[in-house]
């Protein structure tokens, strides 16, 4: 995920590095830590459930319990992925906020895809063009500084 995060930001960061570096931010790093953390929660209820000596304070059944808490935790990565922490503060609209979420997210992918395809063709550099513009452009410049000149030559007399 981080290596696709990464080229991405190779492509996009002629565009706007300020938006590409965000990309990789909230794209690669963040969900590669939001995983890294839910293994943690899949670790601990694997802990609980095989009963370390330290955990013998704890009767089975609030072992039980704990690695119940820590299996929920799992499925909150969604929740957390999303940056929706509807599920947390909120839980009566999950489901209004999913049903209103799912398509954004759906367009999001249509749109990403669409950037990827379209937006990664680089266009040609006509040198010729480009020389015969800057001309114009000192030309131009020239001009507007000949007549300035006689202006102020215009008005001394």
């Amino acid at each position: 995920m981080i290596f696709v995060a990464l080229a991405l930001y190779r492509l996009f960061k002629g565009v706007d590095q300020n938006l590409a570096v965000l990309m990789v931010i909230l794209g690669g790093l963040m969900p590669a830590a939001i995983y890294f953390f839910n293994v943690l929660n899949d670790a601990a209820a694997l802990m609980l459930v095989r009963g370390a000596d330290f955990l013998s304070v704890f009767e089975k059944s609030q072992r039980d319990a704990l690695a119940m808490l820590f299996l929920n935790l799992h499925g909150q990565r969604f929740v957390a992925g999303e940056l929706s922490f509807t599920g947390l503060l909120l839980p009566q609209y999950e489901e209004k906020v999913s049903n209103i979420a799912f398509p954004v997210l759906t367009g999001e992918v249509a749109f990403m895809l669409w950037l990827v395809i379209k937006g990664a063709k680089p266009q040609p550099l006509d040198a010729q063009l480009h020389c015969r513009r800057l001309v114009r452009l000192h030309s131009w410049r020239l001009s507007i500084s000949r007549r300035l000149n006689r202006l102020r030559g215009a008005g001394t007399g």
